[in-house]
């Protein structure tokens, strides 16, 4: 296992709170060369760092996302207290905006940008892929769009975006992708739902399988065929790759 072969799950997610700058900073630091957040929208539509819509476990506040303009959420630290404690406290939540500057930083990483369905059922299909279009493509070049919601993944195609990353729920949804579709670069499940006895090899894309934080287990899913390993404890893995 290489490290190219490991995504950090929303940063390093094990040792710092979740879908933040310094998450994501500190993956860098550890040798990340790919990174996994999660975008959600705020009421003024503007795409930020979160996985839930409701800020409760990472905030400590039990607010929808949705209703929350930008500057209302600067009132909030993204800290995970249940998890954390007050470590982090204080920590902004941060924008996608604001994540990409860093990512351009460092030129050599690959973001994979995960679309939530809540956003997507809350503001529509346009105006979440317009606005993400708007924020992302001068740095396509670094950006994989990925999402349970593939109707999304394909109208992003129809725009003129070219990398994606459809996520399974069910193992059954591998069949139903569309076969040579150019822009599907990676395809992504819990690893849990891959079959025992199917050979990687046989599937139409690469695959990448979530969430894994044993470096034997991680191991073992690269020496059956799976492309990458998405895991919280990134730093813990590659210091044994």
């Amino acid at each position: 296992m290489t490290p190219d072969q490991l995504i950090a799950h929303r940063g390093w997610r094990q040792r710092y709170p979740e879908n933040t700058l310094i998450a994501i900073e500190q993956a860098l630091i550890a040798g990340a060369k790919r990174i996994e957040i999660d975008i959600q929208f705020s009421a003024d539509k503007v795409p930020v760092l979160c996985h839930d819509r409701n800020l409760l476990r990472l905030s400590g506040e039990s607010i929808d996302i949705h209703q929350c303009t930008l500057k209302s959420l600067g009132n909030y630290s993204a800290y995970e207290p249940d998890r954390l404690g007050d470590s982090f406290k204080g920590n902004p939540f941060s924008t996608l905006a604001e994540c990409l500057e860093l990512i351009a930083s460092h030129p050599e990483t690959t973001l994979y940008i995960e679309i939530k369905r809540s956003s997507i059922r809350h503001f529509g299909h346009d105006t979440v892929l317009n606005n993400l279009l708007a924020t992302c493509r001068s740095q396509q070049h670094q950006c994989v769009f990925i999402s349970f919601d593939f109707k999304i993944l394909d109208m992003a195609v129809a725009a003129g975006w070219q990398r994606t990353g459809p996520v399974l729920e069910q193992w059954s949804q591998l069949d139903k992708l569309k076969k040579n579709n150019a822009a599907i670069e990676i395809v992504f499940c819990d690893y849990q739902i891959v079959p025992e006895n199917f050979n990687p090899a046989a599937a139409p894309y690469p695959l990448a399988t979530y969430e894994v934080a044993d470096i034997k287990l991680a191991n073992d899913l690269i020496q059956r065929g799976i492309s990458l390993i998405e895991t919280f404890s990134i730093g813990e893995l590659l210091a044994h790759s």
